[in-house]
C-alpha cells in the first residue's frame, strides 16, 4: 500500500518515465520534457489541479521559479498536446484550455493516481524516495535559444579557434627565423675569431723573427741604418698588432649584443599575438639585454686570455 507521502516521490519517477516516452525531433519536445520536470516539482510542492491555457500553464511554473521562462507560442501548445498525447499528467477541457492534475496525481485513490502507481517499477520508487530526502530541486531548462544564435556562438568559435591557430603558427615561423639569425651571427663571430686569431699568430711569428735578429746582431758589425730599419719594422707591427686586438674586441662585442637581442626577441615572440610589437618590450629589457651581452664577452675574453690573448677594452 502507498501512503499519500509517498506519491509526489513516485510521481517523480513517473514523469522520468514519461519524458522517455515524448516523441524526439519534434517540435515541443524539449520543451514538453522540461514541463514534466516542473510538473513532478510542482507536486512536492502541493499545487492543487490547474485549468488553464497552455501559455498560463508555463507563465504559472516560471512564476513559482520551477521553470527559467516560457518558449514561444507556438511551443508550448505543442509541448502540452505531446505530453497529452503519452500520459494524463495533463488532458483537454476545450480546444484551448488544459486541465493539469497536479494534485490528482498525488492521490493515489484517483485514477491518474493509479496510473502512476503501475507506471512505476520497485527500483524507480527506491530511488525516488532516496532522492525525495534531498527536498524538491528546480527543474533543469532546456537550452532555448534560437539556431540563428547557436550558429553565431559556433561561428564565433570557430574564428577564435583560427585565430589560435593562426598565432601558433606565426610564433613558429619568428623563432624558426630569428633561431636562423641568431646562428648566422654566431657563424660570422666564429669566422671572425678564426680569422683574427690566425692573423694574431703571424704577428707572433714576426715579432719572433725580429727578435732572433736583434739577438743575433749583437756582438756583429751592424750599421746604423739596419737597425733603424728593423726598429721601424717592430713598431709598425706593434701598431698593427693593436689595431688588430681593437678591431677584434670591437667585433666580438657587437655579435655579442647581436645574439642577445635576437634571443630576447624570440623569448617575447613565444608571448605575443602576430599583431603585437616587441619593440617596446626590447627597449625597456635593454638594461637586461646589455647585461647578458657583457657576460658572454667577459667568458669569450676570459677564454682567449688563456690562451695568452688579451684583448684591450672597445671604444
Amino acid at each position: 500500500m502507498v501512503s499519500a507521502e509517498e506519491m509526489p516521490s513516485l510521481v517523480s519517477a513517473y514523469c522520468q518515465a514519461t519524458i522517455v516516452r515524448i516523441p524526439s525531433g519534434v517540435c515541443g519536445s524539449v520543451v514538453a520534457a522540461s514541463w514534466v520536470r516542473a510538473f513532478s516539482q510542482a507536486c512536492q510542492l502541493g499545487w492543487g489541479d490547474i485549468t488553464d491555457s497552455s501559455p498560463g500553464h508555463f507563465r504559472s511554473l516560471v512564476d513559482a521559479n520551477l521553470l527559467e521562462r516560457c518558449p514561444s507560442d507556438r511551443a508550448m501548445v505543442a509541448a502540452t498536446r505531446l505530453v497529452a498525447s503519452v500520459c494524463g499528467l495533463v488532458t483537454p477541457r476545450s480546444p484551448r484550455r488544459w486541465t493539469a492534475w497536479y494534485r490528482s496525481a498525488c492521490d493515489p485513490d484517483s485514477t491518474l493516481g493509479q496510473e502512476v502507481r503501475r507506471g512505476v517499477t520497485p527500483a524507480m520508487r527506491s530511488r525516488s524516495l532516496a532522492h525525495a530526502r534531498g527536498g524538491p530541486e528546480k527543474a533543469t531548462s532546456p537550452d532555448l535559444r534560437s539556431a540563428g544564435t547557436l550558429r553565431a556562438e559556433r561561428d564565433e568559435l570557430a574564428r577564435a579557434l583560427r585565430m589560435v591557430r593562426f598565432k601558433l603558427a606565426h610564433a613558429r615561423d619568428m623563432e624558426l627565423t630569428t633561431g636562423a639569425r641568431c646562428q648566422i651571427a654566431r657563424a660570422a663571430f666564429e669566422s671572425s675569431m678564426r680569422k683574427n686569431l690566425d692573423l694574431l699568430d703571424q704577428l707572433q711569428y714576426a715579432e719572433d723573427q725580429i727578435e732572433r735578429a736583434q739577438r743575433a746582431t749583437v756582438g756583429d758589425s751592424v750599421d746604423a741604418s739596419h737597425t733603424q730599419k728593423l726598429e721601424e719594422q717592430l713598431r709598425d707591427l706593434d701598431a698593427l698588432h693593436n689595431r688588430t686586438l681593437q678591431c677584434f674586441a670591437a667585433v666580438l662585442d657587437s655579435l655579442t649584443s647581436a645574439c642577445a637581442v635576437a634571443q630576447a626577441e624570440v623569448t617575447l615572440w613565444e608571448h605575443r599575438s602576430p599583431d603585437e610589437s616587441v619593440h617596446e618590450d626590447l627597449s625597456g629589457l635593454t638594461e637586461t639585454i646589455t647585461k647578458s651581452a657583457q657576460r658572454s664577452t667577459d667568458q669569450t675574453r676570459a677564454k682567449l686570455a688563456q690562451q695568452g690573448i688579451h684583448l684591450p677594452s672597445a671604444t
